[in-house]
């Protein structure tokens, strides 16, 4: 998620970002709730240069004081839709613990991308 596609004399390579490159801002947008399927679908439609995007970005919606929409964007290169249904268990599972007022209590993964 934190790499980048650039071509080097016409050859894809991958660049793996560090610190914050490699986290993709949170724009947060009011937009009017009448207007909120248009601001979603122009988000997501929006496409990717994986030479010099990261592969997925942010954004959350605001629709009064209270009312948000989180949405994330995110190209296959770095997806699939196991990781997605990961990711959407995870989100959940934080904000609960969040509106809560703890923190998730996630346990180190026993195995990690490098392994």
């Amino acid at each position: 998620l934190r790499t980048v596609f650039p071509e080097t004399e016409g050859t894809p390579r991958q660049q793996i970002l560090e610190g914050s490159a490699g986290h993709p801002p949170l724009t947060v947008v009011w937009v009017e709730e009448s207007r909120l399927d248009e601001a979603v679908k122009a988000y997501a439609s929006r496409g990717f240069d994986v030479s010099v995007d990261l592969p997925w970005r942010i954004q959350l919606l605001v629709t009064g004081p209270s009312d948000y929409v989180l949405v994330i964007v995110a190209h296959h290169i770095a997806v699939d839709g196991w990781s997605m249904g990961v990711l959407a268990r995870d989100l959940e599972l934080a904000y609960t613990a969040r509106r809560e007022g703890r923190e998730p209590g996630w346990e180190p993964l026993p195995v990690q991308y490098a392994d």
